[in-house]
């Protein structure tokens, strides 16, 4: 829209609104004032206060102030005078009329038709039962019983002993054994890498022994 027809439209109906809305404004802050005091809760209060706000309400000069002005009085004296709301009273009465079951089972006592409302203890917690199976340190995390049932406990089994591998009686035809070249080391014919080798994995790399001398 061209901002030039916006303006003159705007001055033409901005007076015609203020003027409409000056003629109901008296009419909407008597109601306003009227509906504010019944929000009081007391019918003493609500016809005292409406009198008195309506009387005050003439006093204000103009017209779009008193509507501002009835919205000042509802919303303070709303808050400060209305009466707070009767508590709930759970006292047991008998009721009016009968139930559609005492035909069928008779009238109930008043203590088993009216039960106080009881307010359910805490429960107590129950001590766990303690664990069928002690898993000890070489208790895996899944162990025998299922499940670990406590902390590892250490020092309560003795250590297993570490076996050590036996030695190996001496082979025929190998060092030590009658027939071998003592004085040198060097085995008879028959003695191959295979068996030198599991023989030092076993008893260690024999010492280098000496070149023999020739010619003494």
């Amino acid at each position: 829209m061209n901002p030039v027809i916006a303006f003159m439209l705007g001055g033409l109906l901005v007076p015609i609104v203020v003027a409409e809305c000056g003629e109901v404004s008296p009419a909407l802050a008597k109601a306003l004032l009227r509906w504010g005091a019944r929000r009081l809760r007391s019918a003493q209060k609500t016809e005292r206060y409406t009198e008195e706000w309506l009387a005050d309400l003439d006093q204000v000069p103009g017209k779009l102030t008193k509507l501002l002005w009835a919205f000042g009085v509802v919303f303070l004296g709303v808050v400060r005078l209305r009466e707070a709301r009767p508590g709930l009273d759970w006292t047991p009465r008998e009721p009016a009329t009968p139930f559609a079951t005492d035909s069928l089972f008779g009238r109930g006592t008043p203590q088993v038709r009216h039960r106080p409302f009881a307010v359910p203890a805490p429960r107590v917690p129950r001590p766990s039962p303690p664990p069928a199976h002690r898993c000890t340190a070489r208790c895996d995390f899944f162990c025998s019983e299922g499940r670990r049932a406590c902390i590892p406990v250490l020092g309560e089994q003795a250590p297993e002993p570490v076996v050590r591998p036996q030695p190996l009686p001496p082979r025929a035809g190998g060092p030590g054994s009658p027939g071998s070249d003592q004085r040198f080391g060097s085995p008879p014919a028959g003695y191959g890498f295979q068996d030198d080798f599991y023989n030092e994995l076993l008893y260690g790399k024999p010492g280098k022994a000496a070149p023999p001398v020739i010619g003494l």
